[in-house]
Order: C-alpha cells, then sequence, then structure tokens
C-alpha cells in the first residue's frame, strides 16, 4: 500500500464506491432498451466496431494532440506523465472492447477488469519537491477520467474530473509558458471530448451482455483494434 500513489488510493476508494452503487441501478440499467440496428442505429465507424470502436475514433485524435503537445515542452516529466495518460485511456478502450461480450463485472471482479487501467496510473508519483509537480497532478486527475466506466452517470464524472484538473492546470498557466499552456489546453479538450462521447453513447453507465462471458476470463481489446 505505500507504494500505491495519493491518486492511486483515491481512485481504488471510489470505485469500491461506485461498484455498490452500481450494482444497486444494474437491474435498472439492464432493463433499458437498445438501439438495435433494424431500429436505426448507426453502423459502428470504420477501424473498430461497437462502443470500442467509437470510443477509438471519437477520442485517437485527442490523444495525438496530447502526445504532441507534450513533445512541445520539451519537458520529459510532462512527456512521460503524458504517456501514461494515454496508456490509462487506451486500456480504457480496452474495456470498452468486452461490453459486447461479456457479463457485467461483478463487486470483486472490477479490480481484474481494470487492472490494466490501475497498472498505468500507479506510474504516477506527484512529488511536491518538483518544478512539475502540477504538471503532474494534471495528469493524475486527467486519469481519473477512466474510471467513468464503472460510474453509473458516465459524462457527469467526466465533467467532475475536469473540474479537479483545473486546480492545477490553472496553476501551470500561471506560469506563463505558452507550449505548456497549450499542453493543458490539450488534456482539457480530450476529457471534453470523453465527457461528449459518454453523453452520446452511455448516458446511463455501460450496458453488458447479460448473457456474455465471465470479463475477467475474455481477453480486453481483443478485436477492437488499437487506436
Amino acid at each position: 500500500p505505500n507504494q500505491i500513489s495519493s491518486a492511486m488510493a483515491a481512485y481504488l476508494q471510489q470505485l469500491e464506491s461506485i461498484v455498490k452503487r452500481l450494482e444497486k441501478v444494474a437491474d435498472t440499467i439492464d432493463a433499458k432498451p437498445q438501439l438495435s440496428a433494424a431500429a436505426g442505429a448507426p453502423p459502428p465507424p470504420a477501424g473498430g466496431s461497437g462502443l470500442a470502436g467509437s470510443f477509438g475514433t471519437a477520442i485517437s485524435p485527442q490523444l495525438v494532440a496530447v502526445s504532441a503537445a507534450a513533445q512541445a515542452t520539451g519537458a520529459a516529466a510532462i512527456i512521460s506523465g503524458s504517456e501514461v495518460f494515454v496508456k490509462a485511456v487506451n486500456a480504457t478502450k480496452d474495456v470498452l472492447s468486452l461490453t459486447a461480450t461479456c457479463k457485467k463485472p461483478g463487486d470483486t471482479q472490477w479490480q481484474q477488469v481494470l487492472k490494466d487501467v490501475m497498472a498505468a496510473t500507479k506510474e504516477l508519483n506527484p512529488d511536491n519537491r518538483s518544478e512539475f509537480f502540477d504538471h503532474q497532478k494534471v495528469v493524475s486527475e486527467a486519469c481519473g477520467v477512466c474510471m467513468f466506466v464503472v460510474n453509473p452517470a458516465p459524462a457527469d464524472h467526466c465533467q467532475n474530473q475536469l473540474e479537479s484538473l483545473d486546480f492545477h492546470g490553472i496553476k501551470v498557466m500561471r506560469r506563463g509558458v505558452q507550449a505548456e499552456k497549450d499542453w493543458v489546453q490539450a488534456i482539457k479538450k480530450c476529457l471534453s471530448e470523453m465527457k461528449a462521447w459518454c453523453s452520446e453513447n452511455c448516458k446511463m453507465g455501460l450496458t453488458w451482455n447479460a448473457n456474455g462471458a465471465d470479463p475477467t476470463t475474455a481477453t480486453p481489446g481483443a478485436g477492437a483494434g488499437k487506436s
């Protein structure tokens, strides 16, 4: 436990709380009618299928922008932190790939399903002695957005993370370094796009396959393709 960052500890605590709430509303969420192709649902985007394909199409360009903005700062701490963020978001996409073929994870299964997301975020260890502490905290808060997959109100969760990120983002921008300002804006835009995607695709939380396989034995990302 001493090796787990404070940010990661907060995510795990948040995960436990959200999972309990999610179980309570599971019957309501699962009972909601879903659009079928026959009912006029739009076809999946090119380059992927289902939620993972849609997510990749919407978010991958934002991840490219974040990486480019990080490189433009020339700061190793910003570049490495951004790599963690991209890794965590791609791991979240892999979780989405499970929804079509797997049952909704039970209380004790979420940690296994989210293991790659959590492994990425464990790489974060903001150091308040560092010149780039606020930059590291921006990344930490941004990675928290990945927990939308266990939240019954994903878009609201994304908005909350945006607001949390702003506290440290404003401090970064006050440094007056244009490349760092652009980087903060790139991350914020990525979270905003994620919020919009959630509003469009999983407004009431993710819908899983009630007759699907055990999510802990499936291979995340299989067939979804990388973006």
